[in-house]
This record gives C-alpha cells, structure tokens and sequence, in this order.
C-alpha cells in the first residue's frame, strides 16, 4: 500500500492496527462445572427481558450486578472475587469455558481492590454526596473488568480514527467551544459506532485522563476524589450544552461511511485491497448493498426485543394494578381496555417501523463518495460548521409547541374515555404508548444508519409526527427515570437472583463434594 494514495490519518490508523498483538498463551484456563449453566442461562435471559438496553451491554450489566451483589453491598473479602464473576459469565454463557487464561482472574482482582479503594475513599470523603457519583464509579468497575476480558484494542484503534477524522471536518469559529466540541464528538462518535452508553463513554474518558491511576494495583485519595468529581462534572456541563446536541446530529447522520469501511477492514480484512482503489470502492459497494439487506434482519430483532420486553411489564401491572383495580373499585373487570393495552403497542410499534425508508441510489453513490475521501487523498473531506448556537427564542415556537402537547393529549384522553378506560388503565395506556413512541422512534433512527439523505416526509408521516411527538418526548423522560427505577428488575435482582444463586452454589459445591467422596471409595 502506498503512503502517498491514502490518507494520512489513515496511514496511521493501519500502521497502529498492524502493531495489536493478538495473545496467545498457553496458560491453564479457566474451567467451570456447569451443572447447574442452564439454570443460571434462562435466568439471565428472563433478566434481560424485563431491561431494554442495546445487547452488547447486556454482558458489562451482568458484571455491574455481580460486583454490586458481592462488594459494593456487603463489603465482602475480595480475595478470590475475579474468579468468581469469570465463573458467572460462564454459567451465563456470556463467557465460552476454557476460553480464559487463569492468569486474568488475578488481573481482576487488583481492578476491583482498586476500585473498592476508591469507593470506600469517595464515600467517606464529605464532597460524596451524591449516588450518580457512586453508581458511576461502580459502571467503570464493570466496563475496565470488560475490557479486560474482552480485547477491543482494533475497535478502538478504529474508533480514534473516526474521532480524528470528525475532528477536522467539525469546525467552530469560537474558542471557548473548541473543547466541548472535542468532548462533543468523542461522545458523539462512540454513540454512533459502537452504540455505547454514557456510562461506557465515561469510562473511556476518565481513563484517558488519568492514566497512572489505572495503571496502580490500589489507590485513592481525597484528591482523586475531588479529580474525579470535577471531571464528571465537566462531563455534564458538556452534555448540557447546545454544543452537544448539535455534534450529535451531524455525526450521527454522517456516521455511515465510517460503519462501512470498519466492516471492510475489521471483519472482512480487506488491507490488501487498499492499494488498488476501484477494487476496493467495489468491494465495499458490495458491502453496503448487502448490509441494506441485513439492517432489516437487525430492525425486526429490536423490534422483537422492545415487544417482548413491553408485553412482560405489561402482563406484571396487569396483575399488580389493572385486574385489582376493576376487581375491588369496579366491581368487574373490564376486558376491553385490557386487550387494548396488550393489542395496541406491539401494532403500533410495526406501524412506526413501516415508514422507514429504504436507501436509493442517490444515498449509494454518496455513500461511496464519502468512503472514497476518508480512504484517500484525491478527494476533499466533508466539512460541517458548528455555528449559530446561541439563538434568540422564538415565542411563537413555543407557543406551538405547547399547543402540540396539549392537543395531543387531549385528544388520546377523549378517545380513552370513549372506549370506557378507568383512571388506571388510561394511565398504564398513556406510559405503554409513550414508551413505545420513543422506542419506535429510536428503532427507525438506528435502522436509517446507512441513509446520508433522506426523504421529504408525506401529508401522513408530518401529522403522525405532530401528534405523536408530545409522546416520544414523554417516553424519553420515563425511559431515563425508569432506568434508574426499574422495580422488575429490582425484584428480580435482590428478592430471585440473590437466593437463587446461592442456592445454586451451594447445590454446585455440594454435588462436587458427593463426586469427590465417590472417587475416594476407588482408592480405598
């Protein structure tokens, strides 16, 4: 490949990837009975339903329970503890047996000795007054015990030469802004390629802001203390800004090329094609036709995954508020507005789903264009101007804006009273429709991640937005209280999961015992 025919910040992303050693060692690893793995499979399944989050973080949430159930709450001895949260991950399957050097386990354990350090510190300092702080803390615990289990040095190679490059084309003409910009597009670039959370990005941020803590087997000070509280607060005066929304739209809706061209080098290995240019566009324009295709198979599990998660919290306040409701209030219980409440958001999460265009031509070419300038020097990148920030409020927006809000309202409340909905039940419709206006809304966003343009809404489509919108709005709000708040997975977390484990490892330990008393009698 010739350093003169493509670009130099991709010169450098192959150079860094050429020099990711990929271990392999001959260490004994890790085995585990698994006596009891389907127990603990199907549990974890169930778990997962009842949580709506992207399913690569289903994995770093399993590791935030474990070391939330065995440290952070009961302050146990943490000695031995990586191999206990290596061995979960295999009954849970999120881990293959015999996969994991031995050696990791004691890596592990200096992570959560650092970390368990640092949250004593943290909650005996006076400046630790808040739980997001503390939920934080534990969040990092888990993403760095899952990065170190999980190699990700070749995504994150790749991630810092997406950032590089919407770093030169995000420009600002004000230099107060420059850093939030910066800050902006990390986050930005992570959301949109990896689909992370913020708790994921911090991590990440935090890390490479104070890089000699990671490096320590355990330390903790006031003064990290109040480092750390400083840099997270920064990170929410970024988030707050107009700077952030802003930087999110623009690389979220130019993200595309970028996912193209990890597939072409991550996952198909196609290095050898970069020196011949018109093998290379082809090949990836191949790719990008192809992922057209299979970005449908990836909408309809989402779609899946929101129903089967909406239809189980749906059935348990069916059974904690709606049946007792008509029952001991009414006197009877009425079917009608319970079939609708079941019927109703699963159609009209389809009916979201089926206004999602489908790429043309046009958006291909495009798409190929762009590919075509981030790979090699002859063409020039895409610039966007961060600009006009600070705009005057336009009263009359608001105006409608509320109005919009009010009318939709309304409007589903005389519906509700026409169909004979009691208090609770329109209630439990009103969070149910929200909830499923937000997560269609998130469903068709993710779905268009290969669109550059997109079309001119239809008569139908702009008053299907004008009145769901209010919706979305109030579906993203619960979403982010409900998170925090979730009492199905607080049940299943401390009144099923605790017991249940405990019973299973002392079923486990005792089955071992009984196996082991048996091979003694053929010594004897």
């Amino acid at each position: 490949m010739s350093d003169d025919l493509t670009s130099p910040l991709f010169n450098e992303f192959i150079s860094n990837l050429g020099k990711v050693k990929h271990a392999v060692t001959e260490d004994e690893k890790v085995h585990v009975n698994e006596l009891a793995g389907n127990v603990y499979f199907i549990y974890e399944k169930m778990r997962n339903a009842v949580e709506y989050r992207e399913q690569h973080l289903f994995r770093r949430n399993a590791i935030e329970r474990l070391i939330n159930r065995t440290v952070f709450i009961n302050d146990n001895d943490l000695k031995g503890l990586g191999g206990s949260i290596v061995k979960e991950l295999i009954k849970t399957r999120y881990l293959e047996n015999n996969s994991l050097p031995i050696s990791t386990l004691n890596k592990i354990d200096k992570i959560l000795a650092r970390y368990h350090s640092f949250f004593i510190e943290f909650k005996s300092s006076n400046l630790a007054n808040s739980k997001t702080h503390l939920h934080n803390i534990l969040m990092m615990a888990a993403c760095e015990i899952e990065t170190t289990i999980w190699s990700y040095d070749e995504e994150q190679i790749y991630l810092d030469f997406v950032y590089n490059n919407f770093c030169l084309s995000i420009e600002t003409d004000l230099e107060e802004e420059k850093s939030f910009v910066a800050i902006a597009t990390y986050y930005a670039v992570h959301r949109s390629l990896w689909k992370s959370d913020k708790y994921t990005i911090n991590y990440y941020l935090f890390r490479s802001s104070l890089t000699n803590w990671f490096k320590s087997d355990n330390y903790s000070s006031k003064e990290l203390v109040i480092s750390y509280m400083s840099f997270m607060d920064y990170l929410e005066e970024v988030s707050a800004s107009p700077v952030f929304s802003r930087v999110n739209k623009i690389v979220r809706k130019n993200i595309a090329p970028y996912r193209i061209i990890r597939i072409a080098l991550l996952e198909r290995k196609l290095y050898d094609e970069v020196s011949d240019k018109k093998v290379l566009l082809d090949r990836i324009n191949s790719i990008l036709i192809n992922e057209y295709n299979t970005i449908k198979e990836r909408t309809n599990r989402k779609i899946i995954q929101a129903i089967i998660y909406i239809f189980l919290t749906k059935i348990l306040l069916a059974i904690i508020l709606e049946f007792p409701y008509d029952y001991f209030v009414n006197g009877s219980i009425n079917y009608l507005p319970l079939i609708i409440n079941l019927v109703f958001p699963p159609a009209y999460m389809f009916l979201l789903v089926s206004f999602i265009p489908t790429p043309d031509k046009s958006n291909t070419n495009e798409v190929d264009k762009r590919i075509e300038g981030i790979i090699y020097n002859n063409s020039n990148p895409t610039k966007f101007k961060v600009s006009g920030l600070k705009s005057k409020t336009n009263i009359g927006l608001i105006i409608l804006y509320i109005f919009t809000f009010i009318l939709s309202f309304l409007l589903a409340i005389y519906l509700l009273y026409v169909l004979n909905f009691n208090i609770v039940s329109g209630l439990i419709f009103f969070i149910y429709f929200s909830t499923v206006s937000y997560f269609g809304y998130r469903i068709s966003q993710g779905a268009k991640e290969f669109i550059l343009f997109e079309k001119k809404k239809t008569i139908r489509e702009a008053l299907l937005d004008f009145f769901t919108f209010p919706f979305i709005k109030v579906g993203r709000w619960l979403g982010d209280k409900y998170a925090n708040l979730n009492i199905f997975a607080f049940i299943l977390d401390y009144m099923i999961e605790m017991p249940l484990k405990t019973i299973l490892i002392v079923f486990e330990e005792w089955s071992s015992m009984i196996n082991k008393e048996k091979e003694d009698l053929l010594d004897r």
